[in-house]
């Protein structure tokens, strides 16, 4: 391109969205006003999944990716205890890359943990992914 070249609005706006980044930002109401989380790249989904322990007797369920809602895992896990009355505990996520933390909840809360997540936090069921391991 020299000074003064003149080229269509399309051409140039494809080039200059091309070298933008992807980044999202997710509202949510609370009672004390709006929470609102911005970050880079595409939405993580908040994962939910159990784990069969001694031969189906025993669940682990497994709660990850909260943060990128605006939810503290700290919090979370102490209103999560007191609704089921169960024990849970708060690990760092596996791998070098990821940053947030994974709670692990005594007992199978597959239906239960997604319903509540989309009636007391307004977090929409496509956001969240839940899996058997």
């Amino acid at each position: 391109m020299k000074d003064g070249d003149v080229h269509p609005f399309d051409d140039t706006l494809r080039r200059l969205l091309s070298k933008l980044q992807v980044y999202h930002t997710i509202s949510r109401p609370t009672p004390t006003g709006v929470v609102e989380t911005k970050a880079r790249g595409n939405v993580k989904n908040i994962a939910v999944s159990m784990e069969d322990r001694m031969g189906g007797r025993k669940h682990l369920t497994h709660l990850s990716h909260v943060e990128s809602f605006g939810l503290d895992p700290d919090e979370l896990a102490t209103v999560l205890q007191r609704k089921w009355s169960t024990s849970c505990s708060i690990s760092r996520l596996p791998g070098k890359t990821e940053t947030g933390k994974m709670l692990d909840l005594q007992g199978n809360l597959l239906k239960e943990l997604p319903r509540f997540l989309t009636e007391e936090y307004g977090i929409e069921p496509k956001y969240i992914d839940v899996k058997v391991k």
